[in-house]
């Protein structure tokens, strides 16, 4: 890892263990107070701080948020889909009904501020991309997998919803998870709206399952792992055979260095 990764992920740790520390110290229960937004905020959303931080910094802005606006492919957009359809096949065979409308609006709208909205330019955006060319896509999907199990470790040290689950059992899953969207990030030219649905519909799914009573946040986790290590593994084996580049970033005229230029992304590297 470079020393710009390590910025990377040093300075989304200080921005986001202080700031979630004090939201859990502050009130009793950060998640459903409005009090503590402001800091829990501060705490999911740094992934996407510090990388427009370092970006800003290094003047690659334009090419950090350029992926957000990027269409895709309709594979990757298509592949997003697999974590919602997974909580239905489980909600299906346990028999749990569907949300109501107000329930189901509430899900989408709370998890897509709190998680993906605020984790993808920084997790897809600017550390995976930045990690490629020197560990290859396999070794770069993994390494985010771990960094993002990690960053939400803390949470484990409070009551939090994730504290019910077991650690191992929350990595493996963000490891099998970072593989998947490893792959859809390259199939999708590198955009990152696929990335935030395929994170939005992960949690919005087990948030479904938890809430109908049926299965506690750990047995939700485990119902859908199976399916998402067979995934991973499919995953990792395509990816082995792929160029480092998206195609749609490699063809991007970018300044020498930055994410999508050629020096970066050798397209014609093993």
């Amino acid at each position: 890892m470079n020393v710009d990764l390590l910025w990377f992920v040093l300075l989304t740790v200080a921005l986001s263990v202080p700031s979630g520390a004090l939201a859990f110290w502050l009130v009793d229960a950060p998640f459903d107070d409005l009090r503590a937004l402001p800091l829990l905020l501060v705490a999911i959303w740094s992934p996407n701080l510090a990388a427009l931080v370092l970006a800003g910094i290094r003047g690659e802005l334009g090419a950090l948020v350029q992926p957000i606006l990027a269409p895709g492919s309709l594979v990757a957009w298509l592949g997003a889909v697999l974590p919602l359809a997974i909580a239905l096949a489980v909600g299906l065979a346990r028999g749990v009904p569907a949300p109501a409308v107000g329930t189901a609006a509430l899900l989408v709208g709370m998890n897509l501020v709190m998680g993906p909205l605020g984790e993808e330019l920084g997790w897809r955006g600017y550390l995976l991309p930045r990690l490629v060319p020197s560990v290859g896509l396999v070794g770069a999907a993994l390494l985010v997998g771990i960094v993002w199990a990690l960053w939400h470790l803390p949470l484990w040290a409070f009551d939090s919803p994730q504290a019910e689950i077991p650690f191992w059992l929350f990595a493996v899953t963000c490891v099998c998870f970072s593989l998947v969207m490893t792959a859809l990030w390259h199939a999708g030219g590198g955009a990152l709206g696929p990335m935030v649905l395929f994170h939005l519909l992960a949690n919005v799914g087990v948030g479904w399952l938890f809430l109908s009573g049926d299965l506690n946040g750990a047995d939700a986790y485990r119902a859908g792992l199976p399916v998402y290590v067979f995934a991973a593994v499919v995953a990792g084996v395509w990816l082995v055979g792929q160029p480092p580049a998206p195609s749609a970033m490699a063809a991007t005229p970018t300044a020498a260095g930055q994410p999508g230029s050629a020096d970066q992304f050798p397209v014609d590297s093993p």
